[in-house]
């Protein structure tokens, strides 16, 4: 055998020996947790074997268990291992991509074609794949296709609402809690605005009461604020209310002029109503500063709706086509 081929065979052996002892990776889809032997009634979770999406694992063993395909997985930079579901990974380190405004999930990657449902902006996805203009994303609700446009930086989301009587507004929380990735609507600021009291947002600053956090509201037009409805606390049920904290002093100040204190009684799950009209709160944001708390079981600070309702300002006063 000449020189040359032996150098080629070495080279193919040795990059089958790589290719064989290359190691699966696989990203966690779901949180969930790694357990001890999956065909026991009630598996055994592993010490420390709790996983969040967005995680990474290699890859030891596949076996089914009861018809059913699990993984045995070592948890990226630690020892840790143990059986996972398959269904609860996918093949591969996947790119993470947030969701940068309100759009829409397509079947398929044209705009012609069925749109299968509604990407909130704000959510944290996993991005599968990439053609022309679209990106094959997946998150907690399923996959679905998206335009490349509306993917970006977490720092650039708009956070869109419709004030009632006001028009569109933009909304925003200087932080907010956030229990695991792919849920970031979950408490989303925009749920103080949706005009439902089971949803609500919650203040996300570590080892804190919640207060000195804020909520602002912007819009394109100067707005004169007439009255402010807030429903406190966490208010999807009775035990979720008593459990966090609700807020007390809410201090209410307009981008160009005025603000007033708001004083909150504690456990009424309804709107408590503020006439404002003469307080001359005025400007194209408003901003809302928790200065005080009704302390619950734990330290997150929630509100579950705010209804304001204001007059745009014209050149020459009140007025321009909007109502109280």
């Amino acid at each position: 055998m000449s020189v040359s081929r032996i150098i080629l065979a070495c080279a193919m052996a040795l990059s089958m020996s790589v290719m064989a002892c290359a190691k699966k990776i696989y990203t966690v889809m779901t949180d969930t947790a790694l357990v001890q032997n999956p065909d026991d009634k009630k598996p055994t979770k592993v010490a420390g074997g709790e996983v969040k999406r967005g995680e990474t694992l290699t890859l030891i063993e596949e076996k089914n268990f009861g018809g059913k395909k699990f993984l045995m997985v070592q948890i990226d930079k630690v020892t840790t291992k143990g059986w996972i579901d398959a269904g609860s990974v996918s093949l591969g380190k996947l790119t993470s991509a947030t969701i940068l405004r309100d759009t829409d999930f397509y079947s398929r990657p044209s705009l012609k074609s069925p749109k299968s449902g509604k990407a909130k902006a704000g959510v944290v996805v996993f991005v599968l794949s990439t053609e022309e203009q679209f990106a094959k994303v997946q998150s907690p609700g399923g996959e679905g296709y998206i335009e490349k446009v509306n993917l970006g930086d977490a720092n650039s989301v708009i956070r869109s609402v419709n004030i009632p009587g006001l028009g569109a507004a933009v909304v925003s929380a200087s932080s907010t809690y956030k229990s695991t990735e792919g849920k970031e609507a979950e408490y989303d600021v925009r749920n103080l605005f949706d005009g439902g009291i089971k949803t609500g947002w919650c203040e996300g600053k570590d080892d804190d009461n919640g207060v000195g956090e804020t909520i602002t509201i912007s819009f394109g037009k100067t707005v004169h604020l007439d009255s402010v409805s807030v429903v406190n606390g966490l208010a999807l049920s009775e035990a979720s209310y008593n459990n966090n904290n609700r807020v007390k002093d809410l201090t209410v100040s307009g981008s160009d002029r005025g603000q007033a204190l708001l004083t909150l009684d504690d456990k009424i799950i309804d709107f408590q109503e503020r006439n404002m009209s003469s307080d001359t709160i005025e400007g194209s944001a408003f901003t809302f500063r928790i200065d005080g708390i009704h302390g619950g079981k734990v330290k997150d600070t929630c509100i579950s709706e705010i209804k304001i309702t204001g007059t745009e300002v014209s050149n020459s006063g009140y007025g321009g086509g909007y109502g109280h």
